[in-house]
């Protein structure tokens, strides 16, 4: 290799820092953790024996892909870690769980060094291992061995993404893993989104997100792979002891990823559009879930302790700071706040999240506010002071002595924040940690929004619902039947009536439907080989005039029932009278509603009458069936477990041809004033999927009540 070509003026950049480093490195002193205790010193002696690292080096390979080297005596192993920019948060809105789907997928057909071998007893005969984690919008295959073997696995992560696509049974294989973990992990997984949803973060409801990892295949994978795993999108970070592997070895890893093609900028997520400062999501059970989230990240990526030491103002693990001595003040003694670091598709966030009796939901949330309030402003005294200070460098020494977090904070901070010397930062601010830098940090970081997860009674007054994702997922409806319920024809009744009392308290109670008198609703419509269609109803209950105002490529169709008069559909100046087929579908139309169709019942103009019951997504629903003398039935399927209409199959009306079954499934509920409607729908045509309706209701609650 002359000093000319491209491979050495490629590898220049690393071999010179790496023979920089081989003389400079000397070993330093074991380090020890710095211990807690009650009468702490303002400054802890390691600050001052702390041995300074070198600093990461960086530079970037003709391929566009960045190369970060990091070498120290506490490395007791060799890590290259592949950081991709193909985590969870890409293509999240529309392909859900695809960039896990496809990271194991790469993993279980990616080949070892020998001809045959896969890359599982390649690692096992170097005695390595890869591990995958995600980290918002990155992916890690960080790459465990020995130093001497360091040229070896640099191989084996080129490979790992220089494949050709994996198989279909390749992809099976990665999708039971998956969704092995959607499986034991589910509770979880679902507080998680919630919290996205909270944050602005666009995504589906994990049962959602199963389905959609269910449908992918070679296809899907393929194109995802294609279009994010590029060298320009990605940092190749090398984490080695002085000495071994050696400037050769190292100059060599640039020449092994070269030939990895470079591809288009990626663009950068999206801004979240919304985000509430309370939101609420429905639950069973007798109990309120309440989570603090803190919108800033973790202190650790960037390697600073400055939030951390807030943090143990605030909060020591559940049994001492800020949070500990309000909750006793205000009798919450045996609740235990349970903090967890997590990182979504576009942030790095910290949650606290405490679980009370449903009754006591109003007084926990005032009294974590209050907490958050009195950070900034309550005299801590200098005794707490000095344990926050302590208990701060105490878990950043955890952090200096574990060489695995060690090399991670180093090159987060790198990838993130381009933090040149990480050591130096951390005296900085030890040394100007003042009362001031408590109200300053409190103020700008830890201003958190909250979460509520509980029953309907426990919702909070300024709560907002949380809408569901809007994704679809499904293109063909499941097949369910309708199965007869069994038993005397006492508890039959008291069955369906139960139902039918539930659904009417989910959509916010028997009373407020009664005094329903008009309801209006608004549907944009996006169905498939249809320009989209607004239809704006209002329907005067019980049984006043009828309206639907429908809107098409800027012309508007006005279809109107007057109770003793004929049913017309205006559009311009032409005026057509629909004949009785016509009319009896429109009706039917008008009560596809769960609103509109549940005040009927409640103000007694029809009765619905229990048919059956349907296991769907999941979900068991009781079917009501409504049958009027001028149609075919609609039928109705309420939620068993919290009363929420779910699924309504009526029939389309069509000219010269038989009538169309039309299944809608509704989500999406929240709050309309003092009614609880559904906000989205999706629409079925003999199974097979047309599009959905994004429904809207008018100001003062969509909905005008009797006199």
């Amino acid at each position: 290799m002359t000093s000319n070509s491209p491979t050495w003026r490629r590898a220049a950049p690393l071999l010179a820092v790496a023979s920089a480093l081989l003389a400079a490195c000397e070993t330093p002193p074991k380090l020890q953790p710095a211990p807690i205790a009650e009468e702490a010193p303002v400054q802890p002696q390691l600050a001052r024996e702390h041995p300074r690292w070198p600093a990461a080096v960086s530079s970037v390979g003709d391929n566009g892909l960045n190369y970060l080297l990091i070498q120290g005596d506490l490395f007791e192993v060799a890590r290259v870690t592949l950081w991709v920019r193909a985590g969870v948060g890409r293509d999240r809105d529309s392909k859900p769980g695809l960039a896990e789907l496809s990271a194991r997928s790469l993993l279980i057909a990616a080949r070892g060094l020998e001809p045959g071998s896969t890359l599982a007893e390649e690692l096992h005969r170097l005695g390595a291992r890869i591990d995958l984690r995600f980290e918002g919008e990155w992916v890690c295959f960080e790459a465990s061995c020995q130093p001497r073997d360091t040229e070896k696995v640099a191989r084996l992560l080129f490979g790992l993404v220089n494949q050709d696509a994996p198989s279909q049974d390749e992809i099976d294989l990665a999708r039971a893993q998956v969704l092995s973990r959607y499986t034991k992990n589910f509770a979880e997984l679902r507080r998680e989104r919630a919290i996205e949803r909270l944050l602005g973060e666009p995504g589906p409801n994990v049962a959602l997100e199963q389905e959609a990892i269910k449908s992918y295949g070679s296809t899907e994978v393929r194109l995802f792979v294609g279009i994010h795993y590029r060298p320009n999108e990605s940092y190749v970070v090398l984490q080695t002891p002085p000495a071994v592997p050696g400037a050769e070895v190292l100059a060599k890893i640039p020449t092994i990823f070269a030939p990895w093609l470079k591809g288009q900028k990626l663009g950068d997520l999206a801004i979240p559009e919304e985000v509430r400062p309370l939101g609420f999501v429905e639950r069973d059970g007798k109990t309120t879930e309440v989570t603090a989230v803190l919108l800033s990240p973790a202190p650790a990526p960037l390697g600073s302790i400055a939030a951390q030491f807030v943090w143990q103002l605030f909060d020591r693990d559940g049994v001492a700071g800020l949070l500990r001595k309000r909750l006793d003040e205000r009798g919450f003694r045996e609740v235990m706040p349970i903090t967890e670091d997590l990182d979504t598709g576009r942030h790095r966030i910290r949650t606290v999240r405490l679980e009370v009796d449903s009754e006591r939901t109003t007084q926990l949330l005032d009294t974590l506010r209050a907490a958050f309030a009195d950070l900034g402003v309550s005299d801590h005294g200098i005794a707490e002071f000095n344990r926050a200070k302590q208990r701060a460098w105490f878990l950043w020494d955890e952090v200096v002595v574990d060489s695995e977090e060690r090399a991670r904070a180093f090159a987060r901070a790198k990838i993130y924040a381009n933090v040149t010397d990480v050591d130096k930062r951390i005296q900085d601010e030890l040394e100007s940690m003042r009362d001031r830098t408590i109200s300053r940090i409190a103020t700008e970081r830890f201003v958190p929004v909250f979460l509520v997860r509980g029953p309907l009674s426990a919702r909070p007054r300024d709560a907002a619902d949380l809408p569901v994702p809007k994704v679809t997922i499904a293109t063909v409806l499941e097949e369910s039947r309708i199965r007869p319920i069994l038993g005397e024809r006492a508890e039959l009744r008291a069955l369906a009536k139960s139902g039918l009392d539930r659904a009417a308290a989910a959509l916010g109670g028997r009373r407020s439907l009664q005094e329903l008198s008009t309801m209006q609703w608004n549907a944009t419509c996006e169905y498939q080989a249809s320009v989209p269609i607004e239809e704006l109803w209002s329907v005067a209950l019980p049984a006043g005039p009828r309206t639907r105002t429908r809107k098409i490529l800027g012309s508007t169709v006005v279809t109107e029932r007057k109770p003793g008069a004929e049913t017309v559909e205006i559009f311009n100046r032409n005026r057509r009278v629909l004949s009785n087929a016509e009319r009896a579908y429109f009706e039917l139309e008008s009560l596809t509603n769960p609103g509109a169709l549940f005040a009927l019942w409640a103000q007694k103009a029809h009765t619905l009458e229990l048919e059956g019951r349907l296991e769907e997504s999941g979900r068991s629903l009781l079917v009501y069936v409504l049958q009027l003398p001028t149609t075919k039935e609609l039928r109705i399927g309420v939620d068993e477990e919290n009363g929420l209409p779910r699924r309504m199959d009526t029939w389309a009306w069509r000219p010269n041809a038989v009538p169309q079954r039309v299944t809608w499934i509704f989500s999406d509920y929240r709050g309309v004033g003092g009614l609880r409607l559904p906000h989205y729908a999706e629409k079925y045509v003999e199974g097979q999927i047309r599009g959905h309706q994004t429904i809207t209701y008018p100001p003062a609650e969509g909905v005008e009540r009797s006199k």
